[in-house]
């Protein structure tokens, strides 16, 4: 019979109804604790299904973080390179210049 009530309750699946006629105390004292149980275990539910989306989302914020993370590390990188192309490229220009002059004055 109480497995009948709960498997009632689990079909018509309306938690609204069934908070109302608890607060209203149309419930015998059997059905109300089973109807208690059953909105019980529809927030465990709820509450599981939250902290399943919450871990999948921090999941996906910390593959997005890892990313992040190995973008930087390449841009590092290319900003290294850069750097180093421009301190050749300097050097090269005042090997030039001074060879420039050099070759002025020696006129």
């Amino acid at each position: 019979m109480e497995q009948n009530f709960l498997e009632q309750l689990e079909t018509a699946d309306n938690e609204a109804e069934v908070r109302e006629r608890l607060a209203a105390g149309l419930y015998n004292a059997r059905h109300a604790g089973i109807a208690k149980e059953f909105l019980r275990r529809r927030e465990e539910k709820r509450e599981a299904e939250a902290r399943t989306r919450a871990e999948a989302r921090e999941e996906e914020n910390l593959k997005i973080a890892r990313e992040s993370v190995a973008i930087s590390r390449t841009a590092l990188q290319n900003s290294r390179f850069a750097t180093r192309i421009a301190v050749i490229a300097v050097v090269l220009s005042v090997v030039l210049a001074v060879q420039k002059l050099v070759e002025w004055y020696a006129k």
